[in-house]
């Protein structure tokens, strides 16, 4: 019975290990192997077919993955070939792969020299670092030690694996390793240590939620109630392990679970069932013939059952095909078995001698494998002990180093603190000097801005008393003088009428100098602003020429206005008559004798372009580039005489901006000068250029 304790969950490591294949169960065989002699021929029938093209291995590779249950010596050449290529393109993964193919081949046949194989391609996965690969093959290579009498090697790389699995939230390698270490124990009849591993195997795979892997480590766990004769609880889970692979169509773990629930019945002396069982076991074997130590067991286990119903000549034929299959191999547990069921056998059919043989045999084999088990368990022992040990003094020496890393982090936490205070410290003070540089820069250029508003000041009140004090107070004086002439009858009242022109004169002069000094004065108050309304421009210019229509007949000048009657601009009424008086009053001044001046207007898209042009005596690029500067003040006299105060142009372009206007000039010596200013034509294109 204890055969049946050792078979391991083998096809979840290979479903591990060939996960990129895809193709597992036996009903889908023939369309796969289809699929694949196609893709073959495919490669075979291109002009450039080299065999050593990678995607050609791998399809080689897959052949003989699928032929490992149902034709194991193609699955061997295939392998082989596999492996020459992979070694000619220097493709280790394909290589990998072959040799591992080749280690599993001579694994079912019970080889030793399956182990150096297996070697070989965990040597070539770890330089590959394909960790994944690595451990199934391992997997593979613990249980072919395990079949061979060398269950340490086993547990030694389980318990490996088992640490991996669980450093990588594995949960499907935490059951497999779990499992298969089980396995070991109820080899040596450790049956309380298997259900503790098999155990903690269920719970591991429970979290997979893969109803298949569940069903395969309770099958294995029904071993072990099998062996603590629990039949009902065994019988109850392994019904539950067939339902699942039944659904699943999972034909390699239906056949160990018919096989398990045949030695159900076997224990239970129910042999017919047993029988039955085994045959729907051995049947599903046909699918994997190369399963040597598989159906070894079936065979064996008919034979029991047939003896105990005194069918001698099928417990022969049984015995006889258990035979076959385990002569070649190092299966020593099913050899003793089958010695037993033999020597039963000849002493029911008489034949002593072979009897007597067939005891020797199993004597000697019992003597060997008692011997081996007695070595095996202290070994495993010794293994765990030493696994145990070597996982102590790693946490322990994980425990320093968590320790060590403890200080270098206080230290590291502290050394921060002190660099964030230091930080904070120089930040804050950084702060305060950026504030403290802020506002100086703020008070400078306050003090800057205070210094120019003074020179300003300055030049406004020089300006302002130089007015004042010349194109005022001469005029003023001079009138003064007459009428206290006059008071003091130093003239005579004939003699002062002779005075009123000239007396009117200065009057007029001094009106339209204060005119201008006021209109300026207000221009350099902060917060003065325009006052824009609809103007008629017409009557504007109209009201200025009249106003300085005199001047113009005293000198014989001609004033035209060419402005239409209904032309409308949007501005300061007030500012923009001081811009057309101050235009025509120096225009006046320096147009000769009966001269000309014109007052046109021209439309340019949302602006009026209005135009003052005379036939004076114009001016040179220099006088045009200092007549609008407000910091530079030009007096010049006219041509007869006239004198100005300085402010007249200045004061123009000051009006024409503060109205969202510009001023310019246009002019050459001898040919007269021409001054243009831009108005807006109406409120709505005002808002839209601002």
């Amino acid at each position: 019975m204890h055969q049946f304790k050792k078979r391991s969950i083998v096809s979840i490591a290979w479903v591990i290990l060939f996960v990129n294949v895809g193709f597992t169960q036996p009903p889908h065989f023939e369309h796969v192997m289809d699929s694949l002699r196609t893709a073959i021929h495919k490669f075979q029938s291109q002009p450039d077919f080299i065999p050593v093209d990678t995607t050609y291995i791998n399809l080689i590779n897959e052949i003989a993955y699928q032929y490992r249950f149902t034709q194991p010596d193609s699955m061997l050449y295939f392998a082989k070939r596999a492996l020459g290529y992979s070694q000619r393109a220097r493709f280790k993964k394909g290589e990998a792969f072959a040799i591992g193919s080749i280690a599993e081949y001579k694994a079912r046949r019970g080889m030793q020299e399956a182990a150096s194989d297996f070697r070989r391609s965990m040597a070539l996965y770890k330089e590959l670092g394909d960790e994944f690969s690595y451990w199934a093959v391992a997997n593979l290579s613990a249980l072919h030690y395990s079949n061979i009498g060398e269950p340490s090697k086993a547990l030694d790389i389980y318990l490996s694996y088992l640490d991996y699995a669980n450093k990588t939230e594995d949960y499907l390698g935490q059951s497999i390793a779990l499992s298969n270490i089980s396995l070991l124990y109820g080899g040596i009849e450790e049956h309380a240590t298997a259900l503790e591993y098999i155990n903690r195997s269920l719970k591991a795979s429970e979290k997979l939620n893969d109803p298949i892997s569940e069903a395969i480590v309770s099958t294995n766990k029904v071993r072990y109630l099998t062996g603590l004769k629990q039949y009902n609880e065994a019988l109850k889970l392994i019904n539950l392990s067939i339902a699942v692979f039944e659904k699943e169509r999972f034909t390699e773990w239906l056949s160990e679970s018919y096989g398990a629930k045949a030695t159900i019945y076997l224990e239970k002396e129910k042999y017919k069932w047993a029988i039955h069982w085994f045959h729907q076991a051995a049947a599903l074997y046909d699918d994997k013939p190369g399963d040597v130590q598989g159906l070894s067991l079936i065979h064996l286990g008919l034979a029991k059952a047939y003896i105990q119903l005194n069918s001698f000549e099928k417990a022969n034929e049984s015995a006889l095909k258990a035979h076959e299959l385990v002569s070649k191999s190092n299966l020593t547990q099913m050899k003793i078995s089958l010695a037993k069921i033999m020597h039963t056998i000849h002493k029911r059919n008489e034949n002593y001698e072979q009897a007597l043989a067939s005891h020797e045999l199993m004597a000697n084999l019992q003597d060997s494998i008692s011997s081996d088990e007695n070595r095996n368990s202290l070994l495993m022992q010794q293994t765990k002990l030493d696994y145990e040990k070597q996982k102590e003094l790693a946490l322990a020496q994980k425990e320093k180093d968590l320790a060590k890393q403890r200080y270098i982090n206080y230290a590291t936490i502290g050394l921060g603190l002190v660099l964030l205070i230091v930080l904070l410290v120089y930040r804050r003070g950084t702060n305060i000097q950026e504030k403290l540089i802020e506002e100086l820069s703020a008070k400078t250029v306050r003090l800057q801005e205070n210094e120019a508003e003074l020179r300003h000041t300055n030049q406004t009140k020089d300006k302002l008393f130089s007015i004042i004090g010349h194109d005022l107070r001469s005029p003023i004086a001079a009138l003064q003088d007459l009428l206290k002439l006059f008071k003091e009858g130093d003239i005579e009242q004939g003699e002062l009428m002779n005075f009123i022109p000239k007396l009117r004169k200065d009057v007029d002069h001094i009106w339209f100098t204060l005119n201008n000094l006021l209109s300026w004065s207000r221009s350099q108050m902060k917060g003065y602003r325009a006052n824009p309304k609809e103007i008629n421009l017409n009557e504007i210019a109209t009201e200025n020429i009249n106003f300085l229509s005199e001047v113009a007949e005293n000198k014989k000048i001609h004033l035209i206005n060419q402005i239409p009657e209904s032309t409308h601009a949007w501005a300061d009424e007030n500012q923009i008559s001081v811009v057309f008086r101050n235009l025509l009053s120096n225009a006046l001044k320096f147009t000769n004798e009966k001269g000309s001046i014109i007052i046109g207007i021209e439309d340019v898209s949302d602006a009026w372009q209005i135009r003052v042009k005379d036939t004076g005596i114009g001016m040179d690029e220099d006088t045009q580039e200092k007549i609008f500067n407000k910091d530079s003040t030009i007096t010049t006299y006219g041509t007869n005489n006239e004198k100005g105060t300085g402010l007249g142009l200045s004061l123009c372009q000051e009006m024409v901006t503060k109205n969202h206007g510009a001023i310019w000039v246009n002019s050459s010596p001898g040919q007269g000068s021409t001054f243009y200013f831009t108005l807006p034509k109406d409120e709505h294109i005002l808002k839209k250029a601002s």
